[in-house]
């Protein structure tokens, strides 16, 4: 019969051939990309889980570890305030003890359910201790010798000793050793299953000591006595000779009773503290005969630890707990008694926000895809929403309370809180007053958490479980906490009454809208009503869990509309006994889900998934009449109307997968554990409706009607009719296979188990047995059934008759005809049927599934896929697999594949192609090179330009992606780059950054270089302001603003666009001359002329040249003519000797009307020309001082 798979290896040298050839039919690396996605939003609600061992640190009290059994070893620096987990490399979480080594603290080893581990960090990280496999209650140290204590109920049990590097049974073997402590340098004590031993390790020798028959669970040993904790009671000895004897004469509790702990106070050798499977610690002083009974909440008190300051530390089945009083309070955290926080946007019912033990997720589309916000490694145990803005959350952390008003984008610590656990946070609507519960009280706050008045104190070691506000009376608030049990305020916290009820531990508190008194109130046992505002409490919640069952309730909530129409969320759990440890544990644990519709008289259980793992959280949307019920593993919708659920996944959230198929368009997974999911998106995102808590076998799709999907489990058939979304049972026994064909419009089914091959129709309504025997594979093709079965590989061409095809001994795990070959997958090897040959190959391998996609056949086996060619050669493709153990492959109708692995979770093949990634001069991208990617992977870049440059261009494949790079506002920018189908390029382009500068040249003058100029970043440019003839430089204008008149302007270390403007204006030339004299002035510099000016004719007349010359004019004479020529600027003036008329820019023109005497005249060999006709003419202005006999000249241009 098919019971397991067994497992089998491909040889080495398979796998190394497989490493030597590479995948050149494919062109590109192929990668297995995995699927798989755990929630993990919610662990158990008991974070500690039963602590087993306590710990302390030698060189530094404040260093405390834990052994839990579920958590691992858990790490407080703070003297146990607050812990850490410290698991990296501890693959078992259900550890006895935690011992530091005394000579060097760094080294910590870990005493857990399969053996020992070690950390020589400081538990930064754990290594397997060699390869001792057992369960290891308790260690101790001897001299080059670690002694380990070993549970595996009397079988290879007993003390071994680690010594040269590996593991060593010392002896009572048949007996567990469950505590194991020093007596002096050579001696040991064995707390056994069968009494108590000393071990001499001289002579390698064991002595029994006695209480045969009583497990001795604990020893605590002194300079004075020795305490041995049993089944049956708590015993002294003197040290010296040994010799034990009942404390009963203390008192009668203690004569009785299966004591798990004893620990001896380190500054009193006679002062001794034990405890109990019952919550009970009691302490005594053996040499005072004194006894009292210490109080503190517990069920199981499993470890004790006395600190040489006196300080108590109590493992318990949920808790650490310490006493810094002498015992006489305890305090600690548990935890509250809600798996997680679930809290919906009042404003956007699709965004979602779960607390969890590793931070605060957010879903944005109702569950199916979350994302984590922050405070990973903390855990988060309320979420407040700002009913009134919803941008705002408070959060309360195991480590503090965070303030956010960015939808929680950003968080600011509120430092009030810092170190201490915030539990509960609430805000009242109408008057945005938050109160927020801790670990030290109930705190109010009025402006949004800046400022906080502690509003109700609490008890030392006490802690806030629910916050409720009234919702038509925010005055009326009721707080519960987890010693004291409910109070309540009328007038907004600022006085507080106590209701009572410390005997419940409350979970959650709802309030009737119509009629506030009435409130319900869920505990860990029951649901209470109460009808009188909380003084009263009545049981409403009656139905019996059995005399080992519990029903934990964490959720429960009131229409707001209904006061009889309640519902109740949690597990039910039931504890049985661990058949090697002897101590309580948890058998089974359900979720739960009640509705009562009459106040509570009557409930009713809805069905769940018990596949979801735990109940947590509920809400209800009255409108819709559905709920989200927040479980541990995802979002759970459940609709009350049609009595349907559904949950989500980011990817597939299981790691044991037994079955993978794609019908239609979907892709469908069954599991180990019983859940079958079905994703339309590529394995991207998964929906869950199965309820059946088995072994998913097998699935099909029907041939007839696509809606109906087959399942066959370990308990029998499971039909859907509605494409997976819900499903009911049809067949019992085992369905290890299932196929069929259409006939006539109907289905014909047949499937595979463990009692034989049965024919059903597609009604399931008939059926019969066509093969007597087990059926593990069964494959149809062309009008024949092809079996395999107990007696091999049959055929049947008629359904009633099977003739033997091949006799295979071996389990055949999956059929299938591909090319004209029939082959067969079994527990050994493959077989490949031709009609007239029989090849068999991989025999070492176990081969479960197969699928033919493009020519080529994929084999899943215990050794990863394969590759088969059509020359039965092989080529492993396992990259990316995290475990190799194959046992389902599918191809989709696109020609994706996919793998289901046992514990590896899903996986979907992807090619990687190579990306190439460069830049050019003037900058860089990170990272560069070159690169595998698949298509779903995605990979960011940094570009950041060289100073003086910047982006210009970001090319992939040769196409221009520049808008995709996202300026950081920094000078760099970011890309993401995904869907790489096929071999790529990414090229970043950068050029100099350049700048403008504009230049303006008013009349009267140049600008060079002129008009637009482009500069380089950082450069320098200079330009030069040439006025024209006659002009001056009036001012220069740099982007707008005044320079003064410059000839020349340098721009240095440009980094930004300019502008040079240059306005001119005329130029004003002054002469000065006077009768007689030779020397004159040109604006006040003295110049000499040929011959003084003479008055003649009442007209001035002198040589002209000089003036013309320094008026930036010219002078020429013609002999043959007579002709005196002056030209300045436009102007041109032509005299003759002798003659009164001249021309002006060709016009004839007297030089003096009213006198034509005065003509140009030659005196003394000099040419002398009338002064005021030239000047005047020129467009000067001539001014004649008479005193003085001075002439003044002012040409402007």
């Amino acid at each position: 019969m098919f019971l397991r798979w067994e497992m089998k290896k491909i040889p080495v040298l398979i796998i190394l051939l497989s490493l030597l050839i590479p995948n050149i039919a494919f062109g590109k690396t192929l990668y297995w990309r995995s699927l798989f996605s755990k929630a993990g939003f919610v662990s158990s609600p008991n974070y500690f889980n039963p602590v087993k061992g306590i710990e302390i640190d030698p060189n530094n009290s404040n260093v405390v570890y834990l052994a839990t059994w579920g958590n691992g070893v858990l790490k407080s620096i703070d003297g146990g305030k607050h812990f850490d987990p410290i698991n990296n490399g501890l693959t078992e979480l259900n550890t006895y003890v935690v011992k530091v080594d005394g000579n060097n603290p760094k080294i910590v080893y870990a005493g857990t359910a399969t053996g020992v581990f070690v950390s020589y960090d400081g538990g930064a990280s754990f290594n397997l201790l060699q390869d001792l496999r057992l369960s290891v209650t308790s260690v101790e140290f001897g001299v080059g010798i670690l002694y380990a204590g070993i549970l595996n109920d009397g079988i290879n049990a007993g003390l071994y000793k680690f010594k040269d590097n590996k593991w060593i049974e010392v002896g009572l073997s048949d007996k567990d050793v469950l505590s194991i402590a020093r007596l002096n340098t050579s001696t040991l004590l064995l707390g056994t299953s069968d009494g108590l031993y000393s071990f001499d390790e001289k002579s390698s020798t064991f002595k029994f000591l006695g209480f045969q028959n009583l497990t001795v669970n604990s020893i605590a040993v002194s300079k004075k006595k020795i305490v041995i904790g049993t089944s049956d009671g708590v015993f002294a000895s003197d040290i010296d000779p040994i010799y034990f004897v009942s404390l009963n004469n203390i008192n009668v509790l203690l004569s009785s009773g299966n004591f798990l702990s004893v620990a001896i106070y380190k500054d009193n050798p006679y002062k001794v503290i034990v405890g109990n499977d019952k919550g009970s610690l009691f302490r005594f002083d053996l040499n005072m005969g004194s006894f009292e009974r210490l109080q503190v909440r517990a069920n199981c008190i499993y470890s004790l630890y006395v600190k040489s300051d006196d300080t108590i530390f109590v493992g318990t089945e949920n808790a650490f707990l310490w006493s810094d009083n002498n015992g006489q309070s305890f305090k600690g955290f548990a935890l509250t008694i809600t798996g997680g926080e679930m809290q919906i946007d009042p404003q956007n019912l699709n965004i979602i926000y779960v607390g969890s033990d590793n931070g605060l997720y957010k879903s944005v589309d109702g569950g199916v895809n979350f994302i984590n916000l922050g405070f990973v490694g903390n855990r988060v145990f309320s979420v407040a929403i700002n009913p009134n803005d919803d941008r705002e959350l408070f959060v309360g952390t195991y480590l503090g309370l965070y303030h956010s008003i960015d939808y929680g984008e950003s968080f600011v610590e509120l430092k009030q809180f810092s170190g201490y656990s915030v539990t509960f946070v609430a805000i009242v609507p109408q008057t945005q007053i938050i109160f927020a519960g801790s670990e030290i009280g109930v705190f109010v706050s009025q402006d949004h958490g800046i400022t906080w008045t502690k509003s109700l104190s609490i008890k030392e070691g006490d802690f806030i479980l629910y916050i409720a506000i009234d919702p038509t009376n925010s005055n009326i608030v009721y707080v519960a906490s987890f010693i004291d049990g409910l109070y309540k305020t009328y007038d907004g916290g600022k006085t507080w009454q106590y209701l009572g009820h410390d005997d419940f531990v409350i979970s959650s508190i709802s309030i009737y809208k119509g009629n506030p008194n009435v409130i319900y109130i869920s505990t860990l046992g029951s649901i209470y009503k109460s009808s009188d505002g909380g003084k009263t409490l009545t049981k409403i919640f009656n139905i019996s869990g059995g005399s080992s069952g519990w029903y934990v309730f964490k959720d429960v909530l009131v229409s707001s509309y209904n006061p009889n129409l309640v519902f109740a969320v949690g597990d039910f759990i039931v504890y049985g006994t661990n058949r090697v440890t002897g101590l309580p544990e948890i058998a089974y644990d359900e979720p739960i889900l009640f509705r009562t519709i009459d106040s509570g008289e009557h409930w009713e259980k809805l069905d769940l998934p018990n596949t979801i793992e735990s109940n947590n959280a509920i809400y209800y949307d009255e409108k819709t009449n559905t709920a989200l019920l927040l479980t541990g593993i995802g979002i759970l919708h459940y609709d009350f109307t049609h009595m349907k659920y559904y949950f989500y996944s980011e990817g597939f959230s299981e790691e044991y997968i037994r079955v993978v198929r794609t019908f239609d368009d979907a892709l469908f997974v069954g599991t180990n554990s019983g859940n079958i999911g079905k994703s339309f998106d590529g394995g991207k995102t998964f929906e869950f409706h199965a309820k059946f808590d088995v072994p998913v076998l097998s699935l099909f799709q029907s041939k007839t009607n696509p809606n109906f999907i087959y399942a066959g489990t370990s308990m029998g058939l499971l039909v859907s009719t509605d494409f997976g979304s819900s499903w009911k049972r049809y067949f019992s026994g085992m369905v290890y296979a299932i196929t069929g064909f259409n006939l006539n419009g109907k289905d014909i089914i047949f499937l595979g188990t463990d009692s034989g091959i049965f024919e059903i129709n597609g009604y399931l309504d008939t059926g019969k047995l066509i093969y007597d025997g087990v059926s593990t594979a069964l494959y149809y093709y062309d009008g024949k059934l092809y079996a395999g079965t107990d007696r091999g590989l049959l055929v049947s061409n008629d359904f009633e008759n099977f003739e033997l095809l091949k006799d295979i001994g071996s389990t055949i795990n999956t059929i299938a005809i591909f090319d004209g070959s029939l082959f067969v997958g079994t527990n050994d090897g493959l077989y490949v049927i031709d009609r007239d040959s029989v090849n068999s190959i991989l025999k070492d391998s176990v081969i479960f599934d197969m699928v033919y996609q493009n020519g080529t056949i994929y084999l899943a086996t215990d050794s990863g896929v394969l590759i088969l060619n059509k020359d039965l050669s092989y080529t492993s493709i396992n990259n990316g697999l995290t475990s190799y153990y194959a046992t389902s492959i599918t191809v989709s109708k696109n020609g994706d594949i996919f793998l289901g692995t046992d514990g590896g979770g899903l996986f979907k093949l992807e090619s990687r192609s190579t990306v190439k990634v460069s830049a050019s001069l003037g900058g860089k991208v990170e990272p560069s090179g070159e690169f595998e990617m698949s298509p779903t992977e995605e990979k960011e870049f940094i570009i950041t330009p060289n100073s003086g440059f910047r982006l210009k261009d970001v090319l992939i494949n040769g196409n221009s992606y520049l808008t995709n790079a996202k300026d950081l506002g920094n000078g760099t920018y970011t890309l993401k780059l995904s869907g790489i189908y096929d071999d790529s390029t990414l090229q970043v382009n950068f050029e100099p950054i350049t700048f403008v500068i504009k230049t303006y040249a008013h009349l009267g003058g140049s600008i060079t270089p002129g008009e637009t100029l482009s500069v380089s970043f950082g450069s320098s440019q200079t330009f030069t302001i040439t006025p024209d003839s006659g002009y001056k430089i009036k001012d220069v204008l740099v982007d707008g603003k005044s320079v003064g008149a410059v000839s020349t302007y340098t721009f240095n270390n440009i980094t930004s666009d300019h502008t040079i403007e240059a306005f001119f204006e005329k130029k004003t030339t002054t002469i000065a001359l006077q009768i007689g004299s030779s020397s004159f002035t040109v604006d006040g510099d003295i110049r000499t002329l040929d011959s003084p000016p003479v008055i003649k004719n009442g007209r001035t007349l002198l040589p002209i040249r000089a003036i013309i010359e320094a008026l930036g004019g010219t002078v020429s004479w013609d002999a043959t003519t007579r002709k005196v020529t002056i030209s300045l600027g436009n102007n041109t003036i032509e005299l003759w000797i002798g003659r009164s008329i001249a021309k002006v820019n060709g016009t004839d023109t007297p030089i003096d009307s009213t006198n034509p005497k005065v003509v140009p005249e030659i005196i003394n060999g000099r040419t002398m020309i009338p002064l005021r006709f030239v000047a005047e003419s020129l467009g000067a202005d001539v001014q004649w001082d008479g005193t003085t006999k001075t002439i003044t000249i002012t040409y402007g241009g």
